[in-house]
Parts: C-alpha cells; structure tokens; sequence
C-alpha cells in the first residue's frame, strides 16, 4: 500500500493520495475513529505539499496524511473533547503543534474521536464506543482511541494523540501500532484542552517507529506560550544508533504479575529479538513502583477534578457514570495527600535517574497485560485501573516511553512492548524501535475492515 514507505507515498500527489484516504475513511469507518473529517482543509494542505514539490523544495513532511485527537484545536474545526460539554465549540486557530505540522507538510484529514474528556482508557463514553478493528466487539484503548483505530486501519499515516496516563500507548498496544508519550514539556500543550498539566503531553502515533520519530523531530519545540514547556538539553538529538551495546532492563516483578500466558510469550520474544540485535538484557527489580502507582493515581484524578470542578454540580451538564466516578474519587484527595503524594513522586523520579545513570539505557514492560477487554460490560474505572497499570509509573515520572507492536494473541488482538528511557532520549527509543521493526513486519499486519455500506453488525 501507498502509506508503507514515504518514498511510496510520493508515487501519487499529495492531493490524489489526500482524496484516496477521505474516501478509504467515508468508505470503512464504521468503528468511530473520526468524529469528523476536514476535507477542505485537507485539500488545502495537500496542494501547498504540491506546490513546493513542483518547486523542488519539498517539506520535511511532504504530504503525511494525519488526524487530530478532537481534544487539540484545528482552527475552524469544531474541539468537543468527547463530551456534550463543548459540543458547540469551534476552535479560533491551531494548536501549536497542529501548526508546525502542517507546516511542514503533513496534511490534516480531520478529528478523531476520544474517551470523554480524555479521561479513561477505554473510549467508551457518553457519545459512544470506539471500537478495535481487529475485533469491533473489543475497546482500542484510550483515551486516543480513534487516532489508534485510525492508523492501524490505514485512514491516516500518522495521528495526534494525547498521554496523561497512557492514553496514546494503550490504543497502539491495543491497535498494533507505534505511540509515544514525550518527555514532558518537549512538546507543546498550547491549544490543547487541559486534563491533568503535570502530566498532560501530546505524542505521535503511526505503523513505524520512523514516520513516528518524523512527526516528533517536528512536534519537538518549545513554546513560550505554554507555561509547561521546557528547552531540551543540547545532547539531545534524534540518531539510529541502534540496539548494540544498549543496556535494556526488564522490570520484574511489578509488571509482569499477572501477566495473560501468551502476552507474555510474544514480550519474551520480543526481548529475545532485542538481545539478538546487540542489546544488553538484564532483569531488573524497580524500588518503589507500587507506592508512585498509587500516588500518580490519586494526584492526576485529583488534578482533572480541578480542571472540571466549574461544571461537577451542574445538573444540565451531562456526563457519563464512568467519568462522574473518576472526578468523585478525585475529589476526595486532601491538600496533604496532595503534598504526600508531590513528594512521592520527587522520590520516584529520583529512584529513576539513579537506574538511569547507572544500570540500564532503556527500561521494559508489556505494553498491556491483559487480553483486550470487549465493550460490552466493561466499566471504565475499573479497567482504567488495570490497563494504565503498564503506564501511569512513567507519566508520574515525566520521562519519554514508546509502545512498539511485537505479535498478536491467538483471538487476533495485537500485543506490543513499552520501551521507557531517561528525559529527552527519545532518540533511544526510536532507535531501538526502528531497529526492531527493521527485522520484524508486526506493524505491517492489517484488520480486515467492514464496509460502512454493508451489514457489518457493528453499530
């Protein structure tokens, strides 16, 4: 297909290839990735791509086609963050890192839908479910479960997701994609609605960790107009060094308890590649991870609760029994459980950088556990608790992670890896991701979608 390689996807405009996704979109989207499409806009994108091919000045991204998680502003487009709350709201102009995508070339199909508020990883909400294309009965993940749901069925190349817990990781483990969470403050927050901002990133998702490191060596900037965003250090740089020599340390036990039997398999797999690429395999015990779980538990909730306290006791704002659920156990945290919980968390980040500096480059987990829960009958609070489980450790401490597809269970459901490293080495992760995939083809493996004519079965 087109969308594998950029040097294919040059084979066609970026109008042609434009045209050819809304259609694939309109065509196959019965699982609720888009909450619109914004085809004007993308053809506008698309023809600005064209002109600066004809003159021999192409873009740096040169026609990617992306979407946008509909809780970062697309000017002119309507931003209802999964919810009825802002069903109204049309954003002014584009957020920070919309702009400097489109910018640089990407082109924007349109918005994708979203756990409500971006707040639970399930995407299933008050506007209804988003659901896995490798099994419509099945969650994607969340909260950016249309922008997992819309790479893995070729509707984009590349999407717009948020992490405050996990939310861009869980849907590409869950779809069989790439995500990465940023570190913290590399990318822009400006024009993207809030959730909890000690935690809130934006990170790219696509089928390879190298569409994915093009997208964030553009989204990578930083932005005087967010009070969260921070200058990376010099040595910061994206490379391809690869495995070899790379010290990889693989948690046990905390994330590995429990684990389903044939996810753990295709981790262990994985793991086996990895050594076999040159890197170094150590099984690591990591000091102090269920204490930060439980406090950067308490602390986002808490934190999200304040972003929406305006609109809690207001009976005209409708909102979904998972998420009411969420912002009442976020309420019951006191300003000194608040402040335990600040200094948990300076503790845990601590811990880290000493692992860090002296035992491992990159650290591993499963990208998820469990087998994919079905949509029917499953609660967002406590499958949130379950999932972010894998995730949630890392956003407490700010540092960047990726979650890289390595097999699927044998009911079809795609399995991946969590590759976790110290602030601002991103340039780690991709390479050790892109060195993955370049003797693995898990990321190239497609669902078979429904048609959006026929009788599909899926509502």
């Amino acid at each position: 297909m087109l969308v594998d390689e950029p040097s294919r996807r040059r084979e066609v405009s970026a109008e042609t290839l434009a045209r050819a996704m809304l259609e694939r979109i309109e065509r196959h989207d019965v699982y609720r990735a888009l909450e619109t499409t914004t085809p004007e806009l993308a053809l506008a994108d698309a023809r600005r791509v064209d002109a600066a091919r004809a003159q021999k000045s192409p873009l740096p991204l040169d026609g990617l086609p992306i979407v946008v998680k509909d809780n970062v502003d697309v000017g002119g487009v309507r931003c209802g963050v999964g919810s009825k709350l802002f069903a109204n709201r049309v954003a002014e102009c584009d957020a920070t890192v919309v702009r400097l995508l489109r910018e640089a070339g990407a082109i924007v199909l349109g918005k994708t839908c979203l756990h409500e508020f971006a707040f639970g990883a399930t995407s299933i909400s008050i506007l209804g479910a988003c659901r896995n294309p490798w099994d419509p009965s099945r969650i994607a993940g969340g909260s950016s479960g249309g922008s997992g749901i819309a790479v893995a069925a070729d509707f984009a190349v590349g999407a717009l997701g948020t992490d405050t817990g996990g939310s861009v990781r869980l849907p590409a483990a869950l779809c069989g994609i790439v995500g990465l969470r940023p570190t913290h403050g590399a990318v822009s927050n400006h024009g993207v609605q809030p959730l909890s901002p000690s935690f809130d990133t934006v990170g790219p998702m696509a089928r390879s960790a190298a569409d994915a490191s093009a997208l964030f060596a553009i989204m990578r900037r930083y932005d005087p107009d967010d009070p969260w965003s921070a200058k990376a250090p010099p040595h910061a740089t994206i490379s391809g060094d690869g495995l070899r020599g790379l010290r990889i340390a693989v948690l046990e036990p905390f994330f590995f308890e429990g684990i389903d039997p044939q996810i753990d398999g295709l981790i262990r797999a994985a793991i086996a590649t990895l050594s076999e690429l040159g890197a170094r395999i150590v099984e690591f015990e990591l000091a102090g991870v269920a204490e930060a779980y439980r406090a950067v538990t308490e602390m986002a909730r808490a934190e999200a609760t304040a972003v929406y306290e305006p609109y809690l006791d207001d009976p005209a704002v409708e909102m979904s029994d998972g998420v009411r659920e969420r912002f009442a156990l976020g309420r019951k945290l006191t300003g000194v459980g608040f402040a335990n919980a600040l200094r948990v968390m300076m503790r845990w980040r601590r811990e880290l950088a000493h692992v860090f500096e002296s035992s491992a480059d990159l650290l591993l987990t499963p990208g998820v556990s469990r087998p994919t829960f079905p949509i029917e009958g499953t609660r967002n609070l406590e499958a949130t608790e379950i999932l972010t489980r894998m995730t949630y450790p890392w956003s407490f401490a700010g540092v960047p992670a990726i979650c890289v597809p390595c097999g699927f269970r044998d009911d079809g459901m795609p399995v991946g890896f969590q590759l976790i490293a110290a602030p601002w080495r991103e340039d780690l992760l991709f390479a050790a991701a892109e060195r993955y995939q370049s003797v693995t083809s898990w990321h190239r493996a497609r669902p078979k979608l429904a048609e959006a004519v026929s009788a599909s079965g899926v509502k």
